[in-house]
This record gives C-alpha cells, structure tokens and sequence, in this order.
C-alpha cells in the first residue's frame, strides 16, 4: 500500500510542476470591427483581421488612416470574457482602463498593438497619416501568467475620449497550454 501512495503521489507532483510550468498559447480567431469613427479614421481603408498562419498561431494585420489627429485625452478599454453556454458571457475579471499616454505601462497587449502598427508613445494621441503592419502578434508572451484557464474568449476594445467613440472592436481568441 505505502508503494501505491508514493506511485500517486509523484503523479500529482508531476502534474502540479507541469501545470506550473506550462507556457499558455494565445491564438486569435476572428476580430469583429463594431465602429470606426469616421471623423477620425478613414472607414473605407480600415482594417483589423486576422493572418491564419497555422492550427496553433496566427498573427494579425491593420491598416489605419487617420484622417484628423485624435483628442488629446484619449483612453484605451480592455473587458475579457469567456466562452460559456454558447456565448462569450462569462466575466474573467479583467477590465482595464488606460490612458493613451500611459500606454507603455500596459505591454500586455495594448502597447505591443500600438507600437506594431507604427504608433509612436511619445505622442499621447495618434496624429494625421496612415499607419500599418501586415503581420505581427500583439502578445508578449513572456509577462503573462503561466496559468491561464483553457477557454475561448473575447477581447472587447474600445477607444474613446470622454463620450466621443474612435474604434470598437472584439477580438477572438483561443488559449492552451
């Protein structure tokens, strides 16, 4: 008896230390457009879809014409839910409000997306010109948690300055480990 106990008993640590150990994959689904403000941003040129790489990553693309520099006290949200019941209704947690200027401080996924498509943190408001990149992964990896629940989620972003809408967009993501 005292070998089976010991047999189990490695088994949980291995699947514990393997659990704590593990690095979560982040693959994007889909990302649905809801609004682009077309004062500011040039709805026709307007793009944010996914590159479909392979069954396990795939990258993303924009494409951006700012046609009027934004406000200057322009703010970024971030909500993330999971996929319950056949519907993306189930709150992780996470609600984050930032203002551009403070981008940089939030390298999770705001920043990496900014500086992809050419942003510049020096400037807290995007200005007039087009910017782009054709493929790129706005996660870095390395900083978030190594625990995450397996699940598919929606990303919801909006940027706004105090009533004012810029973009709405949700994107969809899938996370293993």
């Amino acid at each position: 008896m005292t070998y089976r106990i010991d047999i189990v008993t490695l088994l949980l640590l291995f699947v514990s230390l393997r659990t704590c150990l593990a690095v979560i994959d982040i693959k994007f689904e889909d990302v649905n457009v809801e609004y682009v403000n077309g004062e500011y941003i040039d709805e026709d040129s307007f793009d944010i879809s996914v590159n479909y790489i392979n069954d396990t990553y795939n990258t993303l693309r924009c494409k951006a014409k700012v046609i009027k520099d934004f406000p200057d006290k322009l703010a970024v949200s971030f909500k993330m839910f999971g996929y319950a019941s056949g519907d993306y209704k189930l709150p992780m947690g996470i609600n984050v409000e930032v203002s551009s200027c403070d981008l940089k401080t939030k390298p999770i996924f705001i920043a990496p997306f900014i500086e992809a498509i050419g942003g510049d943190f020096k400037k807290c408001s995007p200005t007039k010109g087009e910017y782009k990149n054709e493929s790129f992964y706005p996660v870095n990896l390395a900083i978030l948690p190594n625990i995450f629940p397996e699940n598919k989620y929606r990303m919801d972003v909006e940027v706004k300055s105090s009533d004012l809408i810029i973009v709405q967009a949700q994107f969809y993501i899938d996370i293993t480990q």
